[in-house]
């Protein structure tokens, strides 16, 4: 078993020139490029200079915190000296954060040598492998991103992606042409389909100024902040894992989908459920996801006082379901009942609003990224949480650890005998003992379930974030290209 990385504490706190910026902490940038990418088979040696032409430019977790603590002093300053609505400089507030990260045939392709491309046995196979349809549900879809692109795209696997970030929406859109002009310009017989741009942004709470859901809830509440030793210490031990050279530094592998979020149908599900219980449409929601819009979870918290929602409660005084369902969507995800309960991935997630065009209707939803130290551990842990991994079923012990909205399997799937699952996403979940308000009684309620009316899966890849360390030295770790 890996040692925790926070043994290494000291290390990596000297080391933090050398990691991925957004890993530790998040980027905060308002509008993001992703740039999915295929190296063509001609001009071996043209994959070297992209990659070593985009490294130059990839951001470290020193230089996001120098910039976040440059803007937070001028914000600080500003306010003290009364200089309400004056604009920081915009060399920070303009400064774009990047990222690199590779998919293993990326590796591959580059020629690095085997016993030095990173070891996870899904992130060698690959997320549109069998293994990783199994892992993830597959949402009954073709792996793709862009439908435009069908059928050229299906069953491809991606390089790399490049992430930019930046509040300057117009500074940004020249930095993605120049990535592209370049790419264009290295590899001039390129397909169309080896290069795929993602628009993505993030929308802010007015009040709490925390990221919002694509469903409109306050997001990022239980994101680990690396403000002290101990936050710190357990994001590192989440998502770190050092590099196989030991001249290397750290990295971490990174998770991405592309998921598609129908927002009419969670409607329509808030709607049913608050007729059949006598509810309002805000309370129903809250139902599912266990948390009201605004943040405020079902059940009650231990800091009271605070303006921001909270992310201090448990469900020991629930025990029964009765104010937060067990399916609903936290509670699914992490029960809170013991230590580590929690899944280790640090989770970043973006928004999505595709314009429709020829012959694809508009599309919206959310980029999911995660950083991890393992994917077949974590990830087996989510996909059984969520109930989109059927073949992984034999391994539950509890229905009520299954989150409802994500909620898909097969008819003819065999569940234990105790398992009180439904046979498909088009029956419903029992919520046990949910008072009706018609009566009063204590009784059950069986739910409607979110499944692929509410949310498809538009492709991904598995990548590692390598240290700036290994880019810079690139040269020596190559064996050979492919």
């Amino acid at each position: 078993m890996a040692k925790p990385m926070s043994k290494h504490y000291e290390r990596i706190s000297r080391s933090t020139h050398s990691i991925q910026a957004g890993i530790i902490s998040c980027n905060g940038r308002s509008n993001s490029f992703l740039l999915f990418g295929r190296f063509p088979d001609e001009n071996v040696d043209g994959r070297m200079l992209f990659l070593k032409s985009i490294a130059s430019n990839v951001s470290s977790h020193q230089d996001q915190k120098l910039t976040s603590g440059l803007l937070r002093n001028f914000h600080e300053y500003a306010k003290k000296e009364d200089l309400d609505g004056k604009r920081p400089p915009l060399l920070l507030s303009q400064k774009t954060s990047t990222n690199l990260f590779l998919s293993y045939h990326g590796y591959k392709k580059l020629g690095v040598k085997q016993d030095l491309i990173p070891d996870d046995f899904y992130f060698q196979k690959g997320m549109n492998s069998s293994y990783g349809n199994g892992l993830h549900g597959n949402y009954n879809q073709d792996q793709y991103l862009d439908r435009r692109l069908l059928p050229l795209n299906r069953k491809r696997q991606w390089d790399f992606l490049i992430c930019i970030h930046n509040d300057n929406i117009h500074k940004l859109k020249k930095e993605k042409s120049n990535i592209k002009n370049l790419f264009d310009s290295v590899f001039p017989t390129k397909k169309d389909n080896d290069l795929f741009v993602q628009k993505t942004y993030i929308t802010r709470d007015k009040n709490t100024n925390l990221p919002l859901s694509p469903l409109g809830f306050v997001d990022g509440i239980s994101s680990l902040k690396p403000s002290d030793k101990e936050n710190f210490e357990k994001i590192i031990d989440w998502s770190l894992i050092h590099e196989k050279d030991p001249n290397l530094f750290y990295g971490s592998y990174v998770v991405v989908q592309k998921i598609s979020v129908n927002k009419s149908f969670f409607k329509s599900m808030a709607v049913k459920i608050s007729k059949d219980l006598k509810t309002t449409q805000k309370h129903a929601k809250a139902l599912m996801m266990g948390r009201y819009q605004d943040g405020q979870p079902l059940v009650e918290t231990k800091d009271q006082n605070t303006k921001l929602p909270s992310n201090d409660f448990d469900f020991i005084n629930d025990p029964k379901g009765n104010l937060c369902p067990f399916n609903a969507h936290i509670r699914a995800m992490n029960n809170r009942d013991k230590e580590g309960s929690e899944v280790p991935i640090i989770r970043r997630s973006l928004l999505y609003n595709d314009p429709p065009g020829a012959n694809r209707e508009a599309d919206s939803g959310m980029i999911f990224i995660s950083f991890q130290r393992n994917i077949e551990k974590t990830w087996k842990e989510i996909s059984l949480r969520m109930g989109i991994a059927p073949n992984l079923f034999e391994n539950v012990d509890n229905e009520r650890s299954v989150d409802h909205i994500n909620y898909r399997t097969k008819i003819n799937l065999k569940l234990p005998a105790h398992f009180d699952l439904p046979a498909d996403e088009n029956k419903s979940f029992r919520w046990s003992n949910f008072r009706h308000q018609k009566n009063g009684k204590w009784s059950n309620y069986y739910s409607p379930i979110g499944g692929t009316n509410l949310t498809q899966f538009r492709g991904g890849e598995y990548f590692f974030a390598p240290s700036l360390t290994f880019f810079q030295n690139m040269e020596r770790y190559i064996e050979n290209a492919n």
